[in-house]
């Protein structure tokens, strides 16, 4: 019977001896971070269209590789908020940008840390010119939204990051004025 008692302590101990290990490991805390972002960038602008972009830090903070599934970002810009032009967007990681709007799934290890270049695109709608539309512009909230895989269970983050309209504007005035 002592027999039997020394081998479930010796399972018990080496149970928990185990789970102690895994726990200790960590996991991936893949995190974007927008409060680091850089200032908007105007690409482009003429009659037809207006191109900003800009970067968008994210981060492995965790002590476990993690995978990005997939990222895309969402304007939250409703047509009673604003109605002079079409509002398209992209989102690439930097140094692997691509023109069809296909951001690859990639592994982020511990501790890495990139770039999400987020690329906005306005288009005026017919007969509304270009300084028409920045001129009715407002602040645009853009959700970023990433797939991620690891060690824990597959999740969904979301991410808010406000573009205020002076630095709309300003990006705009800027690239006006060169």
């Amino acid at each position: 019977m002592t027999a039997v008692y020394l081998f479930l302590a010796a399972v018990f101990l080496l149970t928990a001896a185990v789970c102690i290990y895994i726990a200790a490991q960590g996991d991936e805390a893949i995190v974007i971070l927008p409060e680091e972002r850089e200032k908007l960038v105007c690409e482009l602008t003429d009659e037809r269209r207006a191109v900003f972009s800009l970067k968008v830090p994210f981060a492995n903070a965790g002590r476990q590789d993690g995978i990005v599934l997939d990222a895309f970002a969402r304007p939250l810009l409703p047509q009673e908020q604003f109605d002079l032009g079409i509002l398209s967007i992209r989102l690439e990681r930097e140094g692997f940008r691509r023109s069809d709007g296909y951001l690859e799934a990639f592994i982020a290890r511990a501790g890495m840390h990139g770039n999400f270049i987020l690329t906005m695109e306005f288009t005026p709608k017919k007969g509304v010119s270009m300084p028409e539309l920045f001129a009715g512009m407002v602040d645009i909230t853009i959700d970023i939204y990433c797939a991620l895989a690891g060690r824990t269970a597959p999740k969904i983050i979301k991410t808010a990051l406000l573009l205020p309209l002076e630095e709309i504007r300003s990006g705009a005035a800027k690239e006006a004025g060169a």
